[in-house]
């Protein structure tokens, strides 16, 4: 064990909570549910009704990355963070406060798919073109006071294998209410580019951070960062801390981004990144004992707490100056639930931009 009674999140105020996203237990469940909880037990809970955008049927919701100012973005696909065919996710920002909630569009690549090709050539399989796009940060440019998504898409040349496959970056200004291309390029390890997978997004600081695909598809583990002020990437290679080891998730402890790395025993080590873009800058702190029966880790709370789905799909929590594990009196479906801290704004949308 590294150190004790070091971790004070940036969200530990009064004004924070936490909201929990539930897929029941049961494969035959077909509704997803939110919930503020107030003192990190479902006691006392409160259940949100979501926006009317998704009001057909409420399967496959999911809060992407961190909630900004109290405003959440929620979408709606085939998995979290996972990549969608070109048009065919239902994306919103929106700010349970105020109930006011924005959907945006779906933008074009339509013109990338065409400058891709030499000129003069006949495209009479461009609708069936196979198209990706994968929502990769969500946050707040204080510089032009403005709300933004960044995202990855593109297309395939192979209509069938999917191999030959060009991809760009876009982002989103809720000002503007649009998309645009961005002009920048992040090396991408893996060889199938349109099998991107986002995974643990956060904003932190005006950032959008994710950790990239390199170690999900057998190459090194990096974070990748993402300036929305000055539109530019940030690439921090993460050196293991062990042998066997490998990376469970991304959170905010300490002011700082922090890592969890689960290791061969079943604990987990946890360490905060000093720099970015300087792996040996990455500080190991906190060696957890082995928590028992663990699936996935769901989120971080205010209180030096861990949030984790259990085998019998109960929701635990493990508080790290403690090392207590106690039940919330709640179950979920693996890969389905989340904990997402939730600083709530009663400022409008509309006011925060004006």
């Amino acid at each position: 064990m590294y150190c004790k009674h070091l971790y004070r999140s940036t969200y530990d105020d009064h004004n924070s909570r936490l909201l929990f996203k539930q897929t029941p237990d049961g494969y035959m469940s077909d509704e997803d549910n939110l919930y503020i909880l107030s003192n990190e037990t479902f006691e006392n809970s409160i259940k949100l009704d979501w926006p009317p955008t998704f009001e057909s049927h409420h399967r496959d919701m999911f809060v992407f990355g961190s909630v900004v100012n109290g405003i959440l973005c929620v979408y709606q696909g085939s998995g979290s963070c996972s990549v969608t065919s070109f048009g065919q996710m239902a994306l919103v920002l929106w700010s349970p406060s105020t109930d006011e909630f924005k959907v945006i569009p779906n933008g074009s690549i339509e013109h990338l798919i065409l400058k891709a090709f030499p000129p003069g050539t006949v495209l009479e399989e461009l609708p069936v073109i196979p198209t990706f796009a994968v929502i990769h940060g969500f946050g707040y440019d204080p510089v032009t006071d403005d709300y933004k998504l960044i995202r990855r898409c593109g297309f395939s040349r192979d209509v069938y294998r999917h191999y030959e496959n060009e991809s760009f970056w876009q982002i989103y200004s809720l000002k503007s209410n649009c998309w645009r291309d961005l002009q920048v390029q992040v090396e991408m390890s893996c060889n199938n580019k349109m099998a991107t997978t986002v995974r643990y997004p956060l904003n932190f600081r005006g950032m959008c951070h994710w950790l990239g695909d390199e170690g999900f598809f057998g190459g090194e583990d990096v974070l990748i960062s993402f300036n929305l002020s000055d539109e530019t990437f940030i690439r921090t290679p993460l050196i293991h801390a062990d042998d066997g080891s490998f990376v469970e998730h991304l959170v905010v402890l300490k002011e700082s981004i922090a890592l969890m790395e689960m290791d061969k025993y079943g604990g987990y080590l946890i360490s905060i990144l000093g720099e970015l873009g300087v792996a040996e800058s990455l500080t190991r702190l906190f060696r957890t004992g082995l928590l028992p029966d663990i699936q996935e880790i769901i989120g971080v709370g205010k209180n030096d707490n861990i949030f984790y789905l259990t085998g019998d799909e109960e929701i635990a929590k493990y508080n790290l100056n403690t090392e207590m594990i106690e039940e919330i009196g709640v179950r979920g479906r693996f890969r389905s639930c989340q904990m997402v801290i939730y600083n709530e704004s009663l400022l409008p949308m509309e006011g925060i931009l004006s």
